[in-house]
């Protein structure tokens, strides 16, 4: 910052500080400022991930015979990519049974990144392997679900790997594992007719509201499912 005394030298010479607005000199935990030049520099790390992102600086520049003027500093932590998506949990087990379909959701995983903007923007990929073709996956989401009927398999126990990268490709350090068991059995079970249900209810409901209604059907020849 600059600031100018048209005083002659004797009070023209200018003392930089930061200042709280009153009277008392202010010591910045992130900035300091040269009391010369009125350069504005950092005074140690800063991690904008924990911190504020954004700040506002008053700065008094002061001549010898005390009389003073202030200017507002507004300074925005700039965000780099430096950290990479982690997901949480980083293990998942589920189970499907043998006679669903191709299109049933299997499960969600979740990964999160404490960058903003495109550094904080996560896309999913599944790592290819022997079982990953019988399986697609949402990349906006995390989103599992079913490709190709899993009835050939019996009942059977596989894994997959699940990896998440940001817009500008750091990668998860480890990726997600999903262990899914293949549940036999000689009929398929009841299906949901949707696989997922969104419902909204007032703050103020009282006991007993009902918030709506999840309904399954039976294959043919199974008695006791409604």
């Amino acid at each position: 910052v600059v600031a100018t005394d048209a005083d002659s030298p004797e009070f023209g010479a200018l003392f930089y500080s930061l200042s709280d607005g009153f009277v008392s000199q202010e010591k910045h935990l992130l900035f300091q400022i040269h009391p010369h030049t009125g350069e504005l520099c950092v005074s140690q790390d800063i991690d904008r991930d924990i911190g504020p992102t954004v700040h506002d600086i008053l700065i008094k520049a002061e001549d010898p015979g005390g009389l003073s003027a202030q200017a507002y500093v507004h300074v925005e932590i700039q965000d780099l990519n430096d950290n990479p998506p982690v997901f949480s949990p980083e293990e998942y087990t589920v189970s499907v049974s043998s006679h669903a379909p191709p299109g049933t959701e299997i499960v969600n995983v979740i990964a999160t990144d404490r960058d903003s903007g495109r550094f904080g923007q996560i896309t999913y990929k599944i790592h290819p392997g022997d079982m990953s073709s019988l399986f697609t996956l949402d990349k906006q989401t995390g989103m599992l679900f079913l490709n190709s009927s899993l009835t050939h398999l019996g009942a059977a126990s596989m894994k997959l790997l699940i990896t998440a990268q940001d817009e500008d490709g750091l990668a998860s350090a480890r990726p997600a594992e999903v262990t899914m068991n293949v549940v036999q059995s000689a009929q398929a079970p009841a299906v949901f007719q949707r696989p997922r249900y969104t419902f909204t209810v007032p703050e103020d409901a009282p006991v007993g509201t009902s918030v709506g209604t999840v309904e399954a059907s039976k294959p043919a020849g199974i008695p006791g499912i409604n």
